[in-house]
């Protein structure tokens, strides 16, 4: 949520290119940045070099930086 008013709220999605979201990503908790380019698949960025992602790894937020609380991965 970016604003809120008595009638009406203005959000950032997550695809948005100004969007960059904290997130932890796989059973490891890989630690990156998810950045929103205007396209439907928002990209990874400052994962450390010598992590790999693989295709179907869960991405939840980490609770970084203290605006989003850290998710709870399903079992």
């Amino acid at each position: 949520m970016v604003e809120v008013a008595e009638n009406s709220a203005r959000v950032l999605l997550l695809t948005d290119l100004n969007s960059r979201i904290p997130v932890a990503v796989g059973q490891e908790g890989k630690r990156a940045v998810l950045a929103g380019d205007n396209s439907p698949e928002p990209a990874l960025r400052y994962l450390a070099p010598d992590e790999e992602v693989s295709v179907g790894e869960p991405i939840i937020t980490s609770g970084d930086g203290g605006v989003f609380l850290r998710a709870c991965p399903s079992e």
